[in-house]
């Protein structure tokens, strides 16, 4: 690797609140149109339904460009695609930035998914690789943005299930 090129992994853990089942967080997740937005810097997306699979949906997402340079906005290529156990976004960025993002649904206790039982947690696990300039950018806005990010997550799911 480069000393121009850096890779950066964050694991963040929110717990779903209780009453919440399984059932009703897959169908949640299958709304594409609702999680895109919960990016802070979303504008709009569209379906390139070329490259739809069975498994997975690719969008173009306009987003607000944050970064020293370019425009206005910057054009994103977001796949979202369903697993057994989880779905995974991989996007493509300008300036050769990639990001992958695998949110997961883990049973676990009160404190942390994976120790006891009885409740469910959001977690998400991101690794982000490209220019160092970029993914430094990228950390800052990720650091200041997840728990907001899973905050309307949380929120949208409990809307969603009352709905």
């Amino acid at each position: 690797m480069s000393f121009l090129t850096s890779t950066e992994k964050y694991h963040h853990e929110s717990i779903i609140p209780a009453g919440l089942t399984i059932e009703q967080i897959d169908t949640f997740q299958k709304n594409h149109d609702v999680l895109l937005t919960f990016d802070p810097d979303y504008r709009s997306h569209e379906e390139v339904k070329s490259k739809a699979t069975d498994k997975s949906k690719t969008y173009k997402v306009t987003d607000t460009n944050t970064a020293p340079v370019g425009g206005e906005t910057i054009e994103l290529e977001i796949t979202i695609t369903e697993t057994a156990d989880s779905q995974e976004w991989s996007i493509q960025a300008p300036f050769g930035l990639t990001q992958t993002s695998v949110w997961t649904i883990k049973e676990g206790g009160d404190t942390k998914p994976g120790e006891g039982t009885g409740r469910l947690w959001l977690v998400e696990d991101t690794t982000v690789k490209g220019n160092r300039l970029v993914v430094g950018k990228i950390q800052t806005k990720h650091v200041e943005s997840w728990q907001g990010i899973h905050e309307r997550w949380i929120a949208a799911l409990q809307k969603s299930a009352t709905a």
